[in-house]
């Protein structure tokens, strides 16, 4: 008989190591669990075979080891990690800090509040080590933020690990989604070789989707409008490379009628029953993207076309499958009834839906709103304060003392002239035409 080390499977059967369930428990009751077989001559009684995480680890991980695809996701991690210092061991501040990587990476998500993933990453981090007393009320306490937007990101999470853990845990030559088999580029050049290897695939669409995220990369159009089209010759319900079509089109209606194609590609693929039973949970279920991708591209192209009423309605059935918005509809939705003038609702959506987005978007939006729905208030002053404290920059490229760059900025970095320029870009015509508001603003840039 051996003694149950820390780091051997717990005997009561939970399938954690013992250290992370019944250990503390045991100790308290001073119980010295024993398990069958007898130990090798050069092997210690306790397994401290674990690596020792220390501070500069960790540091070392957020500034070298990891690559972050936005400025904006690192600056979150070392939050995160400062705010979870002396609260956690190092170990699961390294696990929180690579989970973050890893989630980001791969859903790039819109995160406008700091506070909401910090305060969702940590709540997942206590409950995949079973750190009690940690909850969503004191997490919303210590982030500042409601505990109902951090439970809604923490569900994305959650269902963005379950996925990790199904693609990691896949048979052995089964097609993983986020890769792509070594011998696909090659095989992607021979229109036969791919039919071939879709006849002999258990999973064509699967086989599909792997071909489109190497025809994303792709820098020819031609290119990428022929794969696209080797895609649905694999898989006809394929919603990504009906969304790749749309983007090469050569008109709005051809977009409209490419995207409007993915979409029913996505419902047929999902299933009605698919749709039923994880409405509010899209996007952070991975196979349910391409659809939304479609949609999302659906909607744009609506509301560029001016056909604002069609976008609406496929704006607010976005965020009804998806509340915590992965894509930035509601911006978009915030746009469009801004553009007819629609304040109520603009505001209702801002400042109760998501009344905890803090972006300068919604800030100078909520400006609009206010004076839209009645006029020069004093309430402007404390709005135009809170916008200005999220972006100064945003009210000269509006008043003119900046114009806006011939090229966008293809990275936005938040507080930065480069999101001024992109939240001038979308939205200077609405202040144009309200030279009332634009003088009070002016008036305000002079006191200052």
């Amino acid at each position: 008989m051996k003694k149950v080390g820390r780091n051997d499977p717990c005997p009561c059967g939970s399938g954690k190591k013992y250290k992370r369930c019944c250990l503390e428990k045991d100790q308290a009751a001073n119980v010295t669990r024993i398990a069958p077989g007898q130990p090798a001559a050069d092997e210690p009684e306790d397994d401290f075979s674990d690596p020792v995480i220390t501070a500069e680890d960790v540091v070392s991980l957020i500034e070298h080891e990891l690559e972050w695809g936005n400025v904006l996701y690192q600056m979150i991690a070392r939050y995160l990690a400062n705010r979870m210092a002396g609260e956690y061991e190092l170990d699961h501040i390294a696990m929180a800090v690579t989970m973050l990587n890893l989630y980001t990476g791969t859903a790039q998500p819109v995160l406008r509040t700091a506070g909401v993933i910090a305060g969702a990453m940590e709540y997942f981090t206590a409950q995949a080590f079973g750190i009690e007393g940690v909850t969503l009320t004191s997490l919303a306490e210590k982030y500042d933020v409601s505990a109902s937007a951090i439970s809604r990101r923490y569900k994305d999470l959650e269902a963005f690990a379950e996925a990790l853990y199904e693609q990691e845990n896949a048979a052995p030559g089964q097609p993983r989604a986020v890769g792509m088999p070594p011998n696909l580029k090659q095989l992607a050049d021979s229109p036969e070789a791919l039919e071939q290897l879709a006849r002999e695939s258990d999973d064509p669409a699967e086989l599909a989707q792997i071909l489109l995220y190497y025809t994303w990369d792709e820098p020819s159009p031609t290119k990428r409008i022929d794969l696209a089209r080797q895609a649905l010759r694999i898989y006809p319900d394929s919603a990504d490379a009906w969304n790749i079509l749309a983007e090469e089109s050569s008109s709005p209606e051809e977009a409209l009628e490419y995207y409007r194609k993915g979409m029913e590609a996505g419902k047929k693929h999902l299933g009605r029953k698919f749709f039923r039973e994880n409405r509010g949970l899209f996007w952070g279920i991975l196979k349910t993207r391409p659809f939304m991708r479609a949609k999302f591209g659906f909607a744009h192209t609506l509301h560029k076309s001016g056909r604002h009423r069609e976008a609406i309605r496929e704006y607010k059935e976005l965020l009804e499958l998806n509340p915590n918005d992965n894509q930035g509809a509601r911006y978009l939705l915030v746009l469009a009834y801004l553009e007819l003038k629609e304040y109520g609702a603009a505001d209702k959506l801002m400042n109760q839906t998501y009344a905890d987005d803090i972006s300068a978007e919604f800030n100078y939006n909520r400006l609009l709103t206010e004076y839209g729905m009645r006029g020069i208030t004093p309430a402007l002053k404390r709005l135009f304060r809170q916008a200005v404290h999220y972006n100064p920059h945003i009210p000269d490229f509006l008043t003119g003392k900046k114009r806006l760059p011939r090229k966008m900025p293809e990275r936005i970095v938040v507080g930065d002239t480069t999101e001024a320029a992109a939240y001038a870009g979308d939205h200077l015509h609405l202040w144009r035409e309200r030279p009332e508001l634009l003088a009070w603003v002016d008036d305000r840039l002079q006191s200052r």
